[in-house]
């Protein structure tokens, strides 16, 4: 299968390829091919559906059309399959009901096609079987038999196209019909034949018959998700304000810069769409404990990240806002309830606060629209480094989660992490001589012995000491 975009509205070309063992011959062979929902058959011209064959090497077939005389449409509530030419289709499944199927057949007649074909008689003789089969020039198979002069195999490939939908038809357990961001769309296929005695080419008594399989799937579209440290105490990283590319990552400070106490860091979030039709999407970011206090983000509301200007400016302690990249169509919801593992903290809504687990959610819900661009969700935050006591100089990792529902109840996520390398004061101790009780004159060198903002009593601290 060929396809790139992956998106609704893509033609997905699918190629099957098969090959006749050496010493087999078959004739009276159909290739049945079976794909799900969310696609449908797609045969305009310059997208027909095409044979090429090769027989002991002789590549006599190339291109061959299975439909000729006419373009098919795709229908809802066909009771009947459709025969064009040598390929039937069968969307007999498709009734436009959500009953889990909606699958499309379609039989391509391998063999009538091949006969239809100027020199050609509709058998698939493998390479090693000389035409005629083997009793033709007097012999017979044996357990080694010679491979013949010029020997070479036999093989085909079958190419159709179908184009993938903005809605299933047929099969939506989530009740969503739309076709969103990693949904998984499949195929799979069969190729059968009547089995010929290779000695003569003539099918057996009774008769017996062969087959194969294979399957292919396809993931439409999948978001990517990525962390970055956006700025530290308002001073914004130049890469962050350069970098207007989403899809590969946004620039920022390096991961493991140092931070110490009383920093204020902002870290950003950003989550590309190629396909922005999503299910149950939410954004849960953890902050490592105990140098981030997800408490700072009590008074974050929904309200305010929805009114937020989408730029580059640093939000204040406590406030989460869009960056400049934010294209989602569909803001933070104001109205949904979650009532699963997270919602045991505050909750503005929207965005749900989970002091447990130090975390906050933002919570996105579903979005669904008819040919919807892709998009990028761009999320800007910034926390206090808190004081607490800790070692000097160790790694901590902000680690934000994204998940999302498909269409098929699958629940799905990514994560991506951010660090930063925390440093601590350094204690310095000095000891010298502050004061002397001798009667003689005693001066210090330098004059201002103590540390900044120390004072000493006139009087000597230790009377008669040294």
């Amino acid at each position: 299968m060929t396809c790139e975009k992956r998106t609704p509205g893509t033609i997905l070309e699918y190629t099957l390829d098969f090959q006749v063992s050496d010493y087999f011959a078959f004739e009276d062979v159909f290739v049945t091919d079976t794909f799900s929902d969310g696609q449908r058959f797609y045969n305009p011209s310059g997208f027909e559906p095409t044979l090429s064959f090769s027989e002991h090497g002789n590549p006599g077939i190339s291109g061959a059309q299975f439909t000729t005389s006419a373009v098919h449409t795709p229908t809802v509530g066909s009771t009947n399959p459709v025969v064009i030419d040598f390929l039937t289709i069968d969307e007999t499944e498709i009734d436009g009901v959500n009953d889990g199927n909606g699958d499309t057949t379609l039989t391509f007649d391998l063999s009538a096609l091949i006969d239809a074909q100027n020199g050609h008689d509709g058998q698939l003789v493998g390479g090693g079987v000389p035409d005629g089969g083997f009793n033709n020039g007097g012999s017979f198979l044996n357990n080694n038999p010679p491979l013949s002069t010029g020997f070479a195999g036999t093989t085909g490939t079958i190419t159709f196209y179908t184009e993938v939908l903005e809605e299933y038809s047929d099969d939506f357990p989530s009740g969503d019909s739309s076709v969103d961001s990693e949904d998984v769309l499949t195929n799979e296929a069969i190729i059968d034949g009547r089995v010929l005695n290779v000695d003569n080419l003539t099918a057996y008594s009774p008769e017996q018959r062969e087959d194969d399989d294979t399957q292919e799937q396809l993931s439409i579209g999948s978001g990517q998700l990525y962390k970055s440290i956006f700025a530290i105490n308002g001073v914004e990283d130049s890469g962050a304000l350069s970098d207007t590319n989403a899809s590969n990552g946004v620039d920022g400070y390096d991961s493991g810069i140092d931070v110490s106490p009383g920093d204020e860091v902002t870290y950003r979030l950003t989550f590309d769409l190629p396909v922005s039709d999503i299910e149950n999407f939410t954004l849960e970011d953890f902050l490592p404990i105990p140098i981030y206090e997800v408490n700072e983000l009590l008074s974050a509301t929904a309200t305010d990240l929805n009114s937020s200007t989408a730029d580059n400016s640093v939000p204040a302690v406590g406030s989460i806002k869009f960056g400049s990249l934010h294209t989602f169509p569909k803001l933070a919801q104001t109205t949904e309830d979650l009532t699963s593992e997270v919602d045991n903290g505050s909750t503005n809504d929207g965005v749900y606060i989970d002091t447990a687990s130090n975390s906050f959610l933002l919570d996105f819900g579903d979005y669904d629209a008819i040919n919807a661009p892709p998009s990028v969700v761009d999320i800007l935050f910034t926390v206090t480094t808190q004081n607490d006591p800790y070692v000097d100089g160790l790694l901590f990792t902000n680690q934000v989660q994204q998940k999302q529902q498909s269409t098929f109840n699958e629940t799905l996520d990514k994560e991506a992490i951010i660090q930063i390398n925390l440093r601590q004061p350094e204690l310095d101790i000095t000891k010298g001589i502050v004061a002397v009780s001798s009667d003689n004159t005693t001066s210090f060198d330098p004059t201002n012995i103590a540390p900044s903002g120390a004072t000493f009593d006139s009087d000597p601290w230790c009377y008669g000491c040294f």
